[in-house]
C-alpha cells in the first residue's frame, strides 16, 4: 500500500491531515493527535481493541513554551513526547500528519534526551552520557528548537537526580537567552511545586504543568 492509501484508511474519522506552518516561532497546536508508531502494535481484534479505541487521542497546546509532564509509569508520558516530535518531523518533510489538525512554527532542530545508554569501553557511564546530552542541548538550543527531555536525572541517585532535573528545568523555564519549546517529562512529581516556589518570576510566566493520570 502507498502512504496516501494508508493515510486515507487509517484511524477512521481522524486519520491524517495536512499541517499548517505558522510564522510564530513558539506556536505548537495539535488537535486529536495520535502516535502512528504505537498504533499498529496495540491493535488486537481478538481483545476488542480496534483502530478507534486502542489509543487515546491527544490535544496539545503550547500556550507557554515550557511544559512539565508528570504521571505514573505506563501513563503515556514517553509516547506523548514521541508523538509530538514525530508529528513535527512528518510535517516539515511534507507528509500528512497523524492528527485532526496541526499548526506549528518552523523548527530548526529537535533535541532529545531520552532513555539510558552507556559506552563503558570509552569510559562513558550512563550518568555521564546523560549529562553530556543535557549539556549539549542547553548550549546549542535556539528560539526555534523543540526540546524533548524524558526522565532526566534517573542515571544517578534520587537526590542527585532530582537536583539535576530541577536545575535543568528551572534554566529552561527561565532562560533569557532564548525561549525554545520544551517538553519535560519526569517522575519527580514535586518538581512542579519546587518550580512554583522559585523566586524567579520568569518560571511561573513561561511554565505550565500537565499531569497524565491512569484510570481503569
Amino acid at each position: 500500500q502507498g502512504f496516501a492509501t494508508v493515510c486515507m484508511s487509517s484511524r477512521g474519522s481522524i486519520g491524517f491531515s495536512r499541517a499548517q506552518l505558522s510564522s510564530e516561532a513558539g506556536k505548537l497546536e495539535i488537535s486529536r493527535g495520535w502516535y502512528p508508531l504505537l498504533h499498529p502494535s496495540i491493535y488486537d481484534a481478538s481483545k476488542g481493541i480496534s483502530h478507534e479505541n486502542g489509543i487515546v487521542d491527544n490535544d496539545i497546546s503550547m500556550e507557554k513554551p515550557f511544559m512539565l509532564l508528570t504521571g505514573p509509569n505506563m501513563s503515556g508520558k514517553s509516547s506523548l513526547l514521541r508523538q509530538i516530535a514525530t508529528t513535527v518531523i512528518m510535517s516539515q518533510i511534507g507528509c500528512l500528519v497523524p492528527a485532526e489538525k496541526c499548526e506549528h512554527g518552523i523548527v530548526d532542530s529537535i533535541m532529545t534526551r531520552i532513555g539510558g545508554d552507556d559506552n563503558l569501553a570509552s569510559g562513558v557511564s550512563t550518568f555521564l552520557n546523560e549529562m553530556q546530552g543535557a549539556s549539549n542541548i542547553l548550549s546549542k538550543m535556539t528560539e526555534r528548537s523543540l526540546i524533548v527531555l524524558d526522565g532526566l536525572g534517573r542515571g544517578t541517585s534520587t537526590l542527585d537526580g532530582y537536583a539535576i532535573a530541577y536545575a535543568t528545568a528551572k534554566y529552561l523555564a527561565s532562560s533569557t537567552r532564548c525561549r525554545p519549546r520544551v517538553l519535560f517529562a519526569t517522575h519527580y512529581h514535586n518538581l512542579s511545586d519546587e518550580l512554583k516556589k522559585s523566586s524567579d518570576s520568569e518560571v511561573d510566566a513561561w511554565c505550565v504543568e500537565k499531569h497524565i493520570g491512569v484510570k481503569s
